[in-house]
């Protein structure tokens, strides 16, 4: 149940606003990075998580760039036959 409820608050597809003057890493400016936070605040009360106030801000920028970097990995279009080494050898 609590895995199911973490996919769905990191699943939505909102816009993440940059904080004013600001320009997020995904493209997005806006009035501020309140709704970011508000989903860190989520996902942190689903799997009872304190994140000390003074902290908050931070984790929220935190997070948003690492979904921004996931983004740009996810959005690589593979060939067609591509499939994963059946055994990584560095």
């Amino acid at each position: 149940m609590r895995a199911m409820q973490i996919m769905q608050l990191a699943a939505m597809n909102d816009p993440v606003p940059a904080p004013p003057g600001a320009s997020s890493p995904t493209g997005d400016s806006g009035g501020g990075p309140r709704l970011f936070i508000e989903r860190v605040e989520a996902l942190a009360a689903v799997i009872d998580l304190d994140i000390p106030p003074q902290y908050l801000a931070g984790v929220a920028e935190n997070l948003e760039r690492l979904l921004a970097q996931a983004k740009l990995i996810g959005d690589v279009e593979l060939p067609p036959g591509s499939d994963a080494a059946p055994v990584f050898r560095p």
